[in-house]
């Protein structure tokens, strides 16, 4: 008896909303654990997985923020280890331990298991819609500069996921950048710098909430043009399977794409 196949791929690497688009491909999982350990959470972001990213990071940010591990590494980086080990909070640091330690396992073992998924996933040769939308948002899959979306990520994390039309994460990017700076005193301080009083600059400053913004700058930075430079992939694989398709019968040779 003959099995009829299913109308639908088994696997597929991209999938549109109006809100985004979520594409799988092959990731280094050393990468992917490193960007876990400079800020667990951006590990499984950069895998997709969003909404466990996000509270990952959340997460992150309560722990790291009970038990001091900011400030200790700060004491510790200049040479105060007597003030560093009076800073940590045990009872919180053990349980920040812990949620590093996993958040690193698993998103190396999630990109690992991805990878695999998207070599599979490709052989299905399955068509992406280039079109998603709903009453309140459109996304269209297009064509763009990953130039630009670094070049306004780095003005301000968050644009750069604007930029490529990945909205969620944009203004949550937007959101928590606001409260890092805010907190810190950062703008303050290079107000201060600007009008050359560098002691006040300096005194104005929070340490704790200062030292989550370099890991959030630089992760959203990677994160934009990552995501720009597969999602032109993606519109470049919809162009060639719909001409492939449309176009059969035609002597016309299109190149493969590297």
């Amino acid at each position: 008896m003959k099995v009829q196949e299913p109308s639908y791929p088994r696997r597929f690497r991209t999938y549109l909303s109006p809100y985004g688009a979520n594409i799988i491909h092959k990731q280094n999982p050393y990468m992917i654990a490193w960007w876990s350990a400079a800020f667990p959470g951006f590990g499984h972001i950069l895998l997709q997985q969003n909404i466990r990213g996000v509270i990952l990071t959340l997460m992150e940010v309560f722990l790291n923020y009970n038990a001091k591990i900011n400030l200790a590494m700060v004491y510790s980086f200049t040479g105060h280890f007597q003030a560093a080990k009076a800073a940590v909070n045990p009872k919180w640091a053990i349980i920040y331990l812990v949620l590093y330690t996993f958040t690193i396992f698993n998103s190396f073992h999630s990109a690992s298991t991805l990878n695999l998924v998207s070599v599979l996933a490709k052989r299905e040769h399955y068509q992406t819609r280039p079109l998603s939308m709903n009453t309140f948002e459109v996304y269209a899959l297009d064509k763009l500069n990953p130039i630009t979306a670094l070049t306004w990520s780095m003005f301000m994390p968050g644009a750069g996921q604007l930029y490529i039309q990945r909205y969620l994460l944009g203004f949550f990017a937007f959101f928590w950048w606001g409260c890092y700076a805010y907190i810190s005193n950062f703008y303050l301080s290079i107000t201060y710098i600007f009008l050359g009083d560098l002691t006040l600059a300096k005194e104005v400053l929070d340490i704790q909430w200062l030292l989550f913004m370099p890991s959030v700058y630089a992760g959203a930075a990677f994160h934009c043009y990552q995501s720009c430079v597969e999602v032109n992939k993606a519109f470049k694989d919809e162009q060639r399977f719909h001409l492939e398709n449309t176009y059969k019968a035609a002597t016309l040779k299109l190149p493969r794409l590297r």
